[in-house]
């Protein structure tokens, strides 16, 4: 087998998507809600317990602090998801599983394998060229050309999952936050590109209702926030609904190229859409400290959710 001879399609699908790199991910990446309780707690465990005065005072500092360190956390636990994804496929799936019909119906010995067959079919071949005997070199120079269309696979999903780990991060960030800062989240429900937050202060009796606050989490601004504006889901419109778009935009927190993210433009076309903007202080008060509409963590916490939950009681 060549590299010319492998199908660079069926290697992605067998991979990436519904592929075996899921299963890896399982057995070594934890989600986003558990990194960021293991986050805040390593957090809380060497500064100070995070109370609702401290959020109310310091949000921006904190959730900095808390991206930054589940930031270390995932690069920690992608190391071994990425670096071990081969190795799992070889003691877990080559060679093993659900063979195809043909496989009993040809003459030869070889087994075609209905579970990963190219995969199976590459590991394969390496596998001839381990067993011959040119030499170390010679070998790898067959050998390390087959590992490049598996290899490169796993590499762009592992760029497509820090992204999207990047904003379900935030949000699972926000939500710790809002414990922390006495607020209790009855219910989380999905809507467009953001969620429905149900909130009321801890300790109200049970007759109080719940306040509904839309946020979308986006990690960046790019092209992406337009469709965050654009949503016409029913929930959205309602005249109370409280709309918000939060952001690590503005700082190099979450990729280095999104310090430029946030323009007045595009606060523009959020505000003019009925959405506050959320960005970290120091954005906040280097680039838009005159301008309705962009808020801080800490004037999220500290004043606009206090405000909206007694103006809608």
């Amino acid at each position: 087998m060549n590299l010319d001879d492998i199908d660079l399609d069926a290697v992605q699908n067998e991979i990436q998507g519904d592929g075996f790199l899921d299963e890896v991910r399982e057995e070594y990446m934890p989600n986003s809600n558990t990194m960021s309780e293991e986050a805040i707690n390593k957090w809380e465990d060497e500064n100070y317990e995070i109370t609702p005065d401290s959020v109310e005072e310091n949000a921006d500092h904190l959730l900095h602090s808390l991206l930054k360190r589940e930031q270390d956390l995932y690069n920690h636990y992608q190391s071994q998801v990425y670096s071990q994804a081969l190795v799992y496929f070889l003691k877990n799936h080559y060679d093993v599983g659900q063979t195809a019909l043909s496989s009993f119906e040809d003459d030869d010995d070889d087994m075609e394998y209905a579970d990963y067959p190219t995969l199976q079919s590459i590991f394969t071949s390496i596998e001839e060229d381990y067993e011959s005997t040119d030499g170390f070199v010679s070998t790898f120079e067959k050998i390390l050309p087959k590992l490049y269309p598996m290899m490169d696979s796993i590499s762009v999903s592992a760029q497509q999952s820090r992204r999207i780990r990047a904003g379900s991060s935030l949000q699972s960030h926000l939500l710790n936050l809002f414990d922390r800062a006495n607020f209790s989240v009855e219910n989380v429900i999905s809507a467009g590109n953001g969620h429905i937050y149900k909130v009321k202060k801890k300790n109200e009796p049970d007759d109080v209702e719940t306040v509904n606050v839309y946020i979308s989490c986006l990690t960046t601004m790019r092209d992406r926030f337009r469709q965050t504006l654009s949503d016409t889901s029913e929930v959205l419109s309602e005249e109370n609904q409280r709309r918000f778009i939060a952001t690590a935009s503005g700082t190099t927190l979450i990729t280095a190229s999104a310090a430029d993210d946030v323009t007045i433009k595009k606060v523009r076309e959020v505000t003019e859409e009925g959405f506050t903007l959320i960005v970290f202080e120091e954005v906040k008060d280097k680039q838009f400290s005159e301008i309705e509409g962009v808020i801080s963590y800490k004037d999220f916490f500290g004043d606009r959710l206090p405000e909206i939950l007694d103006t809608d009681r």
